[in-house]
């Protein structure tokens, strides 16, 4: 049976054996790895941020910022491949030329082409996400739109439109995004819709309003069309719509407001058409935005007139900018990852071609699950520096966090093309190499990332960053004891890294040193408070410990600081099983697969909560879709295997564990699995090759034994089976069960001595088991001891009131006394039992026995044994 110890120590096998690869990818090494070693090459060797030296002349600082740089976050969709007369020539084009003038003016973009209805929905979604978290919004659309019943729709890739309501199942309503928008409270959201172009969907048919219907801005929404209500637009002639061309135009010029610049657009877009297209905007923001800054002035010099910036002016914004960037480290190390992304964009305002600052602010955005935007400033800082090994080592973690694994490797082999000695990026390489299934690739690179640490070391014996690579190395080449000591070197020699202890933290789980663990987890809190990873671990380490409570706690806190933390809710979910809340663990799985759809450790989870509430075959299905998610994870397969044998679909059970046995060939415990499901199959022969399969991979594990007894017993070969359980019992002395098999195969041997001698071992080691008293009794009785054996079946009655074979075997004893009457009433009883009970045969032959009663001459027989021993999983 899978009870909840069984569950916590498959959770705990995925989570820090099998795939601690993946652990370290997205809940550990990054933080000692992508974030303090990366960056650590910035700190220590920064570059002049200008070559002007003297600034003893400027006599004031120039003024920062025009306005307060925003957070800002784009979804753009270009839809062009409709097919057919459906089909448009620019939108694709004007989507990406969208993305790339965005980019250039601070946003991170999400972007999409020819999307159909579900990714659209999906990128909706992760926008809807990202702008949860504050700063500017846009959306930019440019495809087929219709009009129903004033009502606007946006037309997918694939949608099949047939006739008016086919909009509500097939199109997405721009009613939806703008709800969307509006919803995540963010200050400010612009909409742009070059959607209106004439649409050969509806253009046959009549009654139908040509382009699209007026909005309503929702508060602080800027909504723009491309073309006035009821006009249509044109798709262009050259690479973009006259709308987009106007707009990435006007885009370039700084300073000017929102509503102004939409304006120009709209005067561009009426002469391009000759005055037959007319944009149309909507809104009801508060306050000012400009898309591109005015360009950073400098105070004039103390006693000269106003002039264009000097070079003392140009030397003093780059210590300016040296300032904040050192500002954004500080804010980094502490934790203050919004400060952080505020201080490096003032330094990027100062000086625009600040590599480190691109870099140092994608670190941050990483931080606060802005991948794409972490993404983009790497984009940024590789264009500044295209020989940037750091920065492409950085957008290879960042991209594989996205699950782009081809470009991660890529831009993680162009980082070590350009150091070729660059440690910390065989490690990342050989990581991905090894989650991959490249095994050796990935021992060559570990190996390499050794050696490139080594020599670090060897040059300077206190890089704690070398430690800690090689210490990652270390451990995934499988040498967790020297990992251990190169990480405590790190913590030695930077006893403030919170990367570090996280890591030693998560080692020490893996070995089992949950209280250990705990321990780092708390020195990682103590030195960094909103380090959601530190409370998510140490909430496991908590679980693992019993400490349901606190986990769940720990748990909270982290989903406080990153909302949408799908590992946070997964952990929770297992901590919420352990204090018997089976309910509120399938939710907190559930939401973990809202926001991670693959997340085979949630379907694990939820699958074994399942069981828990004896939904076997839903468990079955989730096991299912994990199995399809990781179809080489061999555990998930053992689980199912369990789960369907409980089921009696044993050979959907033998199925899983001959997959088992394919994926892990040396794996000891499954043969006796599959022994087990051969024994209740009837194939006893083929059970005991695998026990014996078993025994010869690990010889100490008494149930392998047993077993094997077991299916010795069922073969006839007592003898055998007597052997087997002895051997069961010097591994394992303190075990009921043996003895009481053993003395059942004695009972079989007709050995009722040694046989009452086991069992009186084994009620002495469990006294309240009912069915050891029942063989008992029938030993005594073979013995003649009918007064023992009437003592012992009354004892299991006692224990267990509905056990019919007592009755029965009591009735048998007191009818070979010439109790007829107390026979009789136990064989009702024990009829009456098994009747209740379903077992037809077993009534039949009690009441064979009540018709007996009255014809003494026929004999009533011996008494009846009882099921032979259990198979142990």
């Amino acid at each position: 049976m899978l009870d909840w110890v069984k569950f916590k120590a498959a959770i705990a096998r995925k989570s820090t054996v099998r795939s601690w690869q993946r652990g370290l990818i997205v809940a550990v090494l990054p933080t000692v790895l992508f974030t303090t070693i990366s960056r650590a090459v910035s700190l220590e060797q920064p570059q002049p941020l200008s070559t002007h030296a003297n600034s003893d002349k400027v006599g004031h600082l120039p003024q920062l910022f025009a306005q307060r740089q925003e957070r800002r976050i784009a979804l753009v969709i270009g839809n062009s491949s409709y097919g057919g007369n459906a089909s448009l020539k620019n939108p694709v084009n004007d989507a990406e030329d969208m993305k790339k003038a965005l980019e250039e003016v601070g946003f991170s973009v999400i972007f999409l082409k020819n999307a159909d209805k579900r990714s659209a929905l999906n990128a909706l979604n992760q926008f809807y996400q990202q702008l949860q978290k504050g700063g500017v919004g846009l959306f930019f659309y440019a495809g087929h739109g219709a009009e129903d019943s004033g009502k606007n729709y946006l037309i997918p890739i694939g949608a099949k439109i047939d006739a008016a309501y086919d909009l509500e199942d097939e199109a997405i309503p721009l009613n939806k995004v703008l709800r969307a928008m509006e919803n995540a409270g963010n200050p400010l959201n612009i909409v742009m819709i070059d959607a209106c172009r004439d649409n050969p969907l509806y253009k046959r048919r009549s009654g139908q309003q040509r382009g699209l219907a007026s909005v309503d801005a929702p508060t602080g929404t800027f909504i723009s069309f491309a073309a006035a209500p009821g006009q249509t637009a044109a798709d262009g002639v050259g690479r973009n719509s006259p709308y987009t061309a106007s707009f990435l135009k006007h885009v370039e010029a700084p300073g000017v407001p929102l509503p102004q610049l939409f304006q120009r657009i709209r005067e561009s877009v009426r002469d391009q058409t000759r005055e037959r297209q007319t944009t149309w905007d909507s809104s009801s923001i508060i306050g000012d935005f400009v898309f591109k800054a005015q360009p950073i002035q400098a105070s004039p010099v103390v006693g000269t007139t106003s002039s264009p910036v000097s070079s003392s002016a140009n030397t003093q914004a780059s210590r300016n900018a040296e300032e904040f960037f050192k500002r954004g480290e500080q804010k980094y190390e502490t934790g203050d990852y919004q400060g952080a992304i505020e201080a490096y964009s003032q330094a990027i305002s100062l000086t625009p071609n600040n590599a480190r600052a691109y870099n140092g602010r994608a670190l941050a955005k990483d931080e606060l699950d802005d991948t794409q935007g972490a993404i983009t400033d790497l984009n940024q800082a590789i264009n500044l520096d295209s020989n940037n090994a750091e920065a492409y080592k950085n957008r290879g973690v960042a991209r594989w966090g996205l699950k782009d694994k081809q470009g991660a490797i890529a831009d993680l082999n162009q980082a070590i093309r350009l150091e070729p000695d660059y440690g910390a990026a065989y490690f990342y390489r050989g990581l991905y190499k090894l989650v991959l299934g490249d095994k050796q690739g990935a021992t060559q690179d570990l190996n390499q990332s050794l050696r490139e640490s080594d020599q670090a070391i060897r040059l300077d014996p206190n890089d704690a960053e070398a430690y800690g690579v090689r210490g990652g190395g270390k451990f995934l080449l499988g040498d967790t004891q020297g990992a251990m000591v190169d990480f405590n070197q790190a913590i030695r020699l930077k006893p403030n890294d919170t990367g570090a202890y996280k890591t030693r933290g998560f080692l020490k789980s893996h070995v089992g040193d949950y209280k250990g663990a705990v321990t780092d987890y708390d020195q990682a809190i103590r030195l960094r408070q909103t380090n959601a990873d530190a409370y998510t671990n140490r909430g496991f380490a908590k679980s693992q410990l019993g400490d349901h409570r606190g986990a769940i706690e720990d748990h909270n806190q982290a989903l406080s600081l990153k909302p949408n933390n799908a590992k946070a809710y997964e952990n929770r979910g297992l901590a919420k099983l352990g204090s018997g809340d089976k309910q509120g663990a399938i939710a907190d799985f559930t939401q973990a697969l809202r926001l991670q759809p693959d997340y085979a450790v949630a379907y694990y989870g939820r699958g074994l909560a399942k069981y828990n509430l004896n939904d076997k075959q839903g468990a079955i299905e989730d096991l299912s879709q994990a199995i399809r998610i990781e179809p080489d994870d061999a555990s998930i397969y053992i689980e199912r295997g369990k789960v369907r044998s409980e089921l009696e679909d044993y050979q959907g059970a033998l199925a899983d564990y001959n997959q088992v046995i394919r994926l892990e060939p040396d794996n000891a415990s499954v043969y006796n699995l599959r022994g087990v499901v051969k024994s209740n199959l009837g194939d006893n022969r083929g059970a005991i090759e695998d026990y014996n399969q078993a025994i010869r991979l690990k010889s100490d594990v008494a149930v392998y034994y047993a077993n094997r007894g077991f299916s010795r017993s069922e073969l006839k070969d007592y003898q055998g089976a007597i052997s087997d359980y002895n051997q069961a019992i010097r591994l394992k002395p303190d075990d009921a069960s043996y003895y009481s098999d053993r003395g059942l195969a004695k009972l079989s041997l007709r050995d009722y001595r040694g046989a009452i001698e086991d069992y009186n071992q084994a009620i002495r080691l469990k006294p309240g088991d009912a069915y050891v008293y029942n063989l008992r009794g029938n030993a005594k009785s073979n013995l003649r001891d009918n007064q023992g054996a009437i003592e012992d079946y009354n004892q299991a009655i006692r224990l267990k009131s509905d056990y019919a074979i007592a009755y029965s075997n009591l009735g048998s004893i007191k009818s070979e006394m010439g109790d007829l009457k107390g026979a009789e009433a136990d064989y009702q009883e024990a009829a009456r039992l098994y009747q209740q009970q379903g077992n037809m045969k077993a009534y039949r032959d009690v009441m064979n026995k009540l018709e007996n009663l009255n014809n003494m001459d026929i004999p009533i027989g011996n008494p009846v044994l009882p099921r032979s021993p259990s198979l142990r999983l």
